[in-house]
């Protein structure tokens, strides 16, 4: 009898990893893709990034790269104000 539980037990454990390695899981894939910016004073590529099952991953993720973009183009943009009034001030 209990060589009978054995192999009951070895067949249900091949049987339930079987399932478990044949049957589909959810796995969360991702994309990144390139974009670009350009003015006058810069060119910038960030990375973009697409989540197919955790869209509150992918707007944070996002967020913190726009984020940082929008720092960088303020940044860029008192720099360059600063420079055209120096300019100015120069020509008068």
């Amino acid at each position: 009898m209990l060589q009978e539980m054995r192999a009951t037990l070895k067949h249900i454990t091949i049987i339930l990893l079987l399932c478990f390695l044949l049957l589909p899981w959810p796995i969360s894939s991702a994309s990144v893709y390139e974009e670009k910016d350009s003015a006058i004073n810069y060119t910038m590529s960030y990375p973009i990034v697409y989540l197919d099952h955790n869209q509150e991953a992918q707007d944070r993720i996002n967020s913190d790269i726009y984020n940082y973009i929008y720092a960088f183009k303020a940044g860029m943009a008192c720099l360059h104000a600063d420079r055209t009034a120096d300019l100015h001030l120069s020509w008068h």
